[in-house]
């Protein structure tokens, strides 16, 4: 019984692991689109003045 609990306890740290790491790969995700729908954005402005 012991093992079978200490088997569950690590099986539920790797599923937190594992969520950690997808909610901070969705987070990075995330910041990497806006940042570069920010760059495209303020590329487009630029653009759009100079040729104005």
């Amino acid at each position: 019984f012991e093992t079978k609990i200490v088997v569950v306890v690590v099986e539920e740290e790797v599923v937190v692991v594992v969520v950690v790491v997808v909610v901070v790969v969705v987070v990075v995700v995330v910041v990497v689109v806006v940042v570069v729908v920010v760059v495209v954005v303020v590329v487009v402005v630029v653009v759009v003045v100079v040729v104005m």
